[in-house]
Order: C-alpha cells, then structure tokens, then sequence
C-alpha cells in the first residue's frame, strides 16, 4: 500500500462545511480543559474513518460531552506513555541544572548525562508508539487495555513503518511551517490557531488510511493465523 499524503492533507477541506467545523475547533481549542473536546473531536473523526472509509465527512459538533469523555481518555492514554520519558527527564535534568551538583563529583555528571540520554531513548519510543496507542483506543471501543497492548501496537507500527515515518514526516513539516508562521504578529496566530487544527484531522485521515484493514498479529509469526482488524 503507497500512502496518499495529498488526499489527507485534502481530506478535511473536501467537506463542504469544513470551514466552519474547524473554526469551531480552532476557537475550543483555545480553553483549557474544552479542549478535551477538541481532542475527542479528532478521535470520533478516526472512528468514522475508519468505519466508514476514507471519503467521510468531518462529524457535527454535537454531543460535546461525549466528545469531552473521549478526549479525557486519549488525554489519559497519552500522559501514561508521556511519565517514562518525564521521570527520566526530570531525574536528569534536576541534577544537571543544579548549580551545586553539576560539577560536584564526575558520577553526578555521567548519571545526568546517562538519565537525559535515557529520556531521549523513552521519548523517542513514545512518539513512534503513541498515535498507533491512541488508534487501537478508538478500534476497540475505547477500551483503555487496548491502547497499551504494547506487543501489538509495535507490530502494527512496524508492519506499516515506511508509511507511518512518510506520513508523519509530512505532517511534522507542517506543523514547523505553521510554527514558524506564528511568529508573524497577528496574522500568524490566527493561521496558526485553525490550522493546527486542520493539521491534526489530516493526521487523523493518514493514521487511518495507513492502518485501516491491516492483519492483526495472532501470534508470534503471523501466517495463517492472521486476521484484519476492523473497528468495534
């Protein structure tokens, strides 16, 4: 399967309301703790994409509590896989930033060195593993076990790695464009504040299309045994 990243750039704007859908987003996203709503307004995307193929209009801002409650599991999901990585950032970089230890003794210095190359390792791991984390959430229901299925969720990012590294590069070179037109007074924060937004429903589209209708793994081989995964 070649990936399409133009259709899911395109994706969301081939609604025929998506202006105001992600307006709407752009301006929720703006509170705090609404936007979690926001958030579960991307994962009710994935969960239509996913049932009902690519071609899927952008959902209703309706049911915002609803859409609150799927946020605050993704939310959830997402800072579990985040504590590895600020544990270990935190145990180094307390010690490497304080002034009374940092040169203190040379086992001070190698044990933050070592806990910051640690965080980078962790954190590395995490940014490959969470968005498949947070796609096997929404396949099975929501259910929180599913998204830390560790086995699983790396079978599925490495069956598909070429796509996944393609279409998150993509992506990421995106938002650093988008970043970078924040800096421009007035007219870069409003861009900035709706297409990120936009941003984050291609990305959507692409983790579906990249994982849709994929084998999942029945054992350790694969082979027979292997069955697709279909939304629940």
């Amino acid at each position: 399967m070649a990936i399409d990243i133009c259709s899911s750039f395109k994706a969301p704007y081939m609604d025929k309301t998506w202006l105001r859908k992600v307006v709407i987003g752009g301006i929720i996203g703006l509170v705090p703790i609404l936007d979690l709503v926001v958030i579960g307004y991307s994962a009710l995307y994935l969960e239509r994409l996913l049932k009902y193929g690519q071609d899927v209009t952008l959902p209703e801002w309706t049911d915002l509590w609803l859409l609150f409650k799927r946020g605050l599991q993704v939310v959830t999901v997402s800072i579990i896989y985040l504590l590895l990585p600020i544990i270990l950032g935190s145990m180094g970089g307390t010690v490497l930033l304080s002034p009374r230890v940092i040169l203190s003794t040379t086992g001070m210095l190698l044990y933050a060195v070592l806990m910051l190359l640690l965080f980078l390792v962790a954190a590395g791991v995490v940014i490959f593993l969470l968005p498949v984390a947070i796609l096997r959430l929404v396949q099975s229901g929501y259910n929180m076990g599913s998204a830390f299925e560790i086995k699983k969720i790396t079978y599925m990012a490495k069956s598909r790695m070429k796509d996944y590294i393609i279409g998150s590069t993509a992506i990421s070179i995106a938002f650093i464009i988008v970043f970078l037109l924040g800096f421009i007074p007035v007219l870069g924060w409003f861009i900035g504040l709706f297409a990120s937004f936009y941003l984050t429903l291609s990305f959507t589209h692409m983790l579906s299309s990249i994982f849709k209708g994929m084998p999942e793994e029945k054992d350790e081989g694969g082979g027979p045994d292997m069955e697709p995964i279909v939304p629940e």
